[in-house]
């Protein structure tokens, strides 16, 4: 796997909190001393929120039309 691949595939366990307990340790002291790292981190997790946020937003605008008419009986 591509070292690229490899290091996007260890922010997304650490994300996720399924990162393996010694795994996580050592990520967390490299997190300490890699900027790069650090920076991949905040592009991941602000990523996940934005498409988290986007498929929220996508499914309020599913429901919300139906419930409007409900309104006011």
């Amino acid at each position: 796997m591509r070292p690229e691949l490899k290091q996007l595939e260890r922010i997304d366990l650490f994300l996720n909190g399924t990162m393996e307990k010694a795994d996580k340790i050592i990520f967390e002291q490299e997190l300490t001393v890699n900027s790069e790292l650090q920076a991949a981190l905040e592009t991941q997790s602000l990523l996940i929120t934005a498409v988290n946020r986007k498929a929220l937003l996508a499914q309020i605008q599913t429901f919300a039309p139906a419930s409007q008419g409900n309104v006011g009986g």
